[in-house]
């Protein structure tokens, strides 16, 4: 019974931890790319991250227009999931190896978000094309396209079919896989992957 008690509580905490680590990702994203703070998207952000933000802006301040605070952010929460999963599993893990895990999760989920921001982008340009100029499907658009455009550019469109996103996807998930490999080999137990 309690075994099935862990799994869901593990299963809540990573959920919750991970919906919180995409906000921050957006968010962070959104200010590397240059989207101005007047964008519904970003106000929306911004209004719940900068309670987070502002206490650790007097700390680590911007650099050239990237938000290290968010980065900071980033790999606090990571490790204060970590913690919390271990926690319920009853184990104590070596502090230094977690934080190096944290790296290479952060990393994961930053694989992650473009890999589902490129098939939201997919998704909506084939069912909903009269919502491409949505401020969302502008963001998404202007996330996914650094990613697009040096693919495309060797990879032209045939017969009206588009393959960059598909190959970008399929790198994204290798990618992804090559880093999980190295957790393994880190020693990461399964339960963080």
């Amino acid at each position: 019974m309690l075994s099935i008690i862990q799994a869901i509580l593990s299963f809540f905490i990573s959920v919750s931890f991970s919906l919180i680590i995409y906000i921050v990702i957006f968010q962070f994203l959104l200010e590397v790319v240059g989207t101005g703070h007047h964008h519904p998207i970003r106000q929306y952000l911004l209004r719940y991250t900068q309670p987070l933000l502002d206490p650790i802006h007097r700390i680590i301040p911007n650099y050239r227009e990237v938000d290290f605070a968010l980065l900071a952010v980033l790999f606090l929460l990571e490790n204060l999931k970590l913690i919390l999963l271990f926690t319920l599993a009853w184990q104590v893990p070596n502090l230094l190896l977690m934080m190096l895990w944290s790296i290479f999760l952060i990393f994961n989920s930053f694989l992650d978000f473009f890999f589902f921001a490129i098939l939201f982008r997919v998704l909506i340009s084939w069912i909903l094309p009269i919502y491409s100029n949505h401020p969302s499907t502008q963001i998404i658009y202007i996330l996914t396209e650094p990613l697009l455009k040096p693919i495309r550019k060797r990879l032209p469109v045939r017969k009206g079919f588009d393959w960059t996103p598909i190959i970008v996807m399929i790198g994204l998930k290798v990618i992804s896989m090559i880093t999980t490999y190295s957790l393994v080999l880190l020693g990461a137990p399964r339960m963080i992957l």
